[in-house]
């Protein structure tokens, strides 16, 4: 074998205290994320862009082991990508345009619903229709005056902004993929000889654990999205499979994805429905599926691979909210998975990647069961207890 061309550095430790390794590796932390939040109009694109690239990886090694040259295989994959988003695009489109044609029996309905609230809001608190429409009115003018412009200008420039993000990410992905041995070598320099194969064991691990956590999401919502369906479907509600699919496609949103989706589907039942108690059946039936989704299906399919625990994962949430936004969110789960892998792997971060794991199952707190025979010789103790303090009294 060709021995490379340039020259390692030797491993160089550091013998530091334990308790500042751990802060060292806070602030480093802390930099690199003062630095992530400062870029993530361009880191933001590219990271969604590597973790695709990795769950493609699969099909490109597939192809091109049938004699694809890697440019074409890597295209043929960007392809797929793309048509399977221009069918969900087209299926989401498909359902607004038939929920369009339901607008006005739905108008009418929210305003007989409008006059029973204002009606509620005149007997219950004294204030006037009228009084509450000019309000309403005075609000939405304010809104409009001072914010309206800002949210339009907001929306347009998101609209561009996706754009941009949509046209720049399929080249990402093509190049990450196509010098992905380019970029191996270059990580590989960074270590010492020595360390090689763990550093390449790590590489491993990441990619390993972004294709299970991405596949298994993928898994996740399509199950999700069945039984949304099935339940919406039992409550008659209107455009069920619209409704489902969306929340469906929340879950990328661990823990509140769902609970976001089931607004617009509660909406739709008490606007469109006779009682409120199909609003109430619409939450009832996402909150279970919910339930099932956090505590049975992802757990079942994404496994021990994404082993976060749920308090880290929900900080994870907040930060990669603070940080990108919604696409923030999205990506918080699979990138702190990642974080993990080289935390495990790294000495002086091992106590964080420790900190973010699930907790060792011999550390989790067990109920402690007593015997009847256990439960009854405690009380003889007591008894006698009793007896000897009284005869000593």
């Amino acid at each position: 074998m060709k021995e490379p061309a340039y020259e390692k550095t030797p491993d160089i430790a550091l013998n530091l205290p334990p308790l500042l390794k751990v802060t060292t590796g806070l602030l480093l932390l802390i930099i690199v994320g003062f630095l992530v939040w400062i870029g993530g109009s361009i880191l933001a694109p590219l990271v969604s862009s590597f973790l695709i690239a990795l769950l493609l990886l699969p099909l490109d090694r597939w192809m091109e082991r049938k004699g694809v040259p890697r440019g074409a295989s890597i295209g043929l994959c960007i392809l797929l990508v793309v048509v399977v988003l221009a069918s969900l695009i087209w299926f989401f489109s498909s359902q607004i345009v038939g929920f369009e044609e339901q607008l006005p029996a739905i108008e009418k309905r929210a305003t007989v619903l409008f006059a029973q609230l204002q009606k509620f809001v005149e007997a219950r608190f004294g204030v006037d229709p009228k009084v509450q429409i000019d309000y309403i009115k005075q609000g939405a003018e304010k809104m409009m005056g001072s914010q309206g412009g800002g949210v339009f200008s907001g929306i347009t420039g998101f609209t561009g902004d996706l754009v941009t993000v949509l046209g720049i990410m399929p080249i990402y992905i093509f190049f990450i993929m196509y010098y992905r041995n380019f970029f191996e070598e270059f990580i590989s320099m960074i270590f010492p000889r020595d360390k090689d194969k763990k550093v390449h064991k790590v590489m491993d691990e990441i990619e390993t654990v972004s294709q299970s956590y991405l596949v298994g999401l993928f898994t996740v919502i399509v199950i999700v999205a069945t039984l949304n369906t099935i339940g919406l479907l039992l409550l008659g509600i209107e455009n069920a499979l619209f409704f489902a699919s969306l929340a469906s496609v929340l879950a990328v949103i661990p823990y509140i994805g769902i609970a976001i989706g089931s607004i617009l589907p509660m909406l739709m039942a008490l606007v469109t429905k006779d009682s409120a108690w199909y609003a109430v059946g619409v939450v009832g039936v996402m909150w279970f599926v919910q339930f099932l989704e956090g505590n049975f299906i992802t757990p079942k399919i994404v496994g021990s691979k994404v082993s976060v625990n749920p308090l880290a994962a929900i900080l994870a949430l907040f930060i990669g909210a603070a940080l990108w936004g919604a696409i923030g969110m999205v990506l918080a789960i699979p990138f702190t998975a990642i974080l993990k892998v080289i935390f495990d792997n790294v000495d002086g971060f091992k106590p964080i990647g420790f900190l973010i794991g699930e907790p060792p199952a011999d550390q989790l707190p067990k109920p402690k069961r007593i015997s009847k025979l256990e439960r009854a010789k405690a009380a003889l103790e007591l008894e006698a207890n009793k007896a000897i303090d009284a005869v000593k009294a």
